[in-house]
């Protein structure tokens, strides 16, 4: 579930932690805890997300 928040939150290039931190920790606890992120899993991972850029480090 986190890996999939990660995908559609998060921005390209940005660390784990720092999505969590920008979503909200208790947010993020509550996506969690929900399965609304599993009913949307293969729209997920289908989406064009990331496609260009990533870590710079």
């Amino acid at each position: 579930k986190a890996l999939l928040i990660y995908r559609e939150q998060g921005k390209t290039g940005e660390r784990f932690g720092r999505s969590i931190d920008r979503i909200g920790v208790e947010n993020f606890i509550a996506q969690l805890k929900s399965d609304d992120i599993l009913d949307r899993k293969q729209e997920i991972l289908d989406a064009k997300l990331h496609l260009s850029g990533g870590a710079t480090c």
